[in-house]
């Protein structure tokens, strides 16, 4: 009988997905796609991810729960925080969740962030910042849902106005 090839030992892959953990939290996909992109068959890593599912050791949950406060910490808003987990292949329903979960007041995160890359004081125009290629408001708008921004931009020439 010949002795199973890397590309095809079970154990050789729960091994190598085990390594992967041990750096960070990985999504179940995306540890499924560094394991065939390292050489193992898709059905044996998938196996593997499974196996560490069942046995506690790799948890979506957690990982999203980690990207999350990884993400907010970096001044990240929900709506880039959802599109860089669907492109870990989490489920949106999951990424929602978790967002929801968090509890962060999305305006004084953006606040924030301006603050500490353009300073306390309000400008009368965005400039961009030396080191960055793209607008503040290109920035921002990543940190804010949708529906919240505009409220906050009514709410902001009620204000001026009144």
């Amino acid at each position: 009988m010949t002795e199973p090839s890397a590309n095809n030992d079970p154990l050789a892959a729960r091994k190598k997905a085990m390594d992967y953990l041990a750096r960070r939290e990985h999504s179940c996909a995306e540890l499924c796609r560094k394991m065939e992109t390292f050489g193992f068959a898709s059905e044996v890593a998938l196996d593997a991810v499974e196996q560490l599912q069942k046995d506690g050791l790799q948890s979506d949950r957690r990982f999203v729960e980690a990207f999350v406060q990884s993400r907010v910490s970096q001044g990240k808003g929900p709506t880039r925080i959802r599109a860089d987990l669907l492109q870990r292949g989490i489920r949106d329903s999951m990424i929602q969740e978790a967002v929801a979960e968090f509890g962060q007041d999305w305006f004084a995160l953006a606040r924030q962030t301006r603050q500490k890359t353009y300073g306390v004081d309000e400008p009368l125009e965005f400039r961009p910042h030396p080191l960055e290629a793209s607008q503040p408001s290109q920035r921002f708008s990543l940190a804010i849902p949708d529906g919240q921004k505009m409220l906050h931009v009514f709410q902001r020439i009620i204000d001026l106005v009144l």
